[in-house]
C-alpha cells in the first residue's frame, strides 16, 4: 500500500480533504458543489426584483434557473443580467397564452460581467412569477467589464 499524499494550497491549507473511516482523503469536487448558493424571489404584480445581487468587483456564474409564471393576458416574465446601465436577457417567457414552468441548466459560458446582478421582471398587473437561481460569485481575472464581456459573446 502506498503512502497517502495530501495536496496543500499556497497557504499550507489542505485542498478539499474529507474524513472517511479509512482516514483523510483528497476529493475532486466541482467549485459549484462547494461554493454554490441559490436565491429566489416571487413577483405578484407588475414589478422588477433582484433575484441575486452582485458586488461591483465580482461576477455571477449561473448554473441553474427555474422559472414558474402564471398565465396572464398580454404578459411576459423575463430573467436578465443588469448592472444599472446595461441589460442582457437570459430568458423571456411568453405567459400570455399559457403557464410557464421551465428549468434551465446552461452548459455554456454563463458568467455575467462585473457587477451585473440578476433580475426577474413581470410586466402586467396581477401576474405571478417565481424565479430561483443557483450561482457562484467569481472574483479575479475572469471578472470583465461589460464592453469586454459583450465583445466575447
Amino acid at each position: 500500500m502506498g503512502t497517502p499524499v495530501i495536496l496543500y494550497d499556497q497557504f499550507g491549507k489542505p485542498l478539499l480533504t474529507g474524513a472517511t473511516p479509512w482516514g483523510m482523503v483528497q476529493m475532486a469536487v466541482e467549485p459549484i458543489r462547494v461554493y454554490g448558493n441559490f436565491e429566489a424571489v416571487t413577483n405578484a404584480d407588475e414589478q422588477t426584483q433582484t433575484v441575486v445581487s452582485c458586488p461591483s468587483n465580482q461576477a455571477l456564474y449561473v448554473t441553474d434557473i427555474v422559472l414558474s409564471a402564471n398565465k396572464t393576458a398580454g404578459s411576459t416574465a423575463t430573467v436578465r443580467f443588469h448592472d444599472g446601465t446595461n441589460s442582457e436577457n437570459i430568458y423571456v417567457a411568453d405567459t400570455a397564452e399559457s403557464t410557464v414552468n421551465v428549468a434551465i441548466h446552461p452548459s455554456g459560458r454563463t458568467l455575467g460581467w462585473r457587477g451585473a446582478y440578476i433580475q426577474l421582471i413581470t410586466d402586467v398587473a396581477q401576474q405571478a412569477a417565481t424565479c430561483t437561481v443557483w450561482y457562484v460569485r467569481v472574483k479575479g481575472k475572469y471578472v470583465l467589464p461589460y464592453a469586454k464581456w459583450n465583445s466575447m459573446r
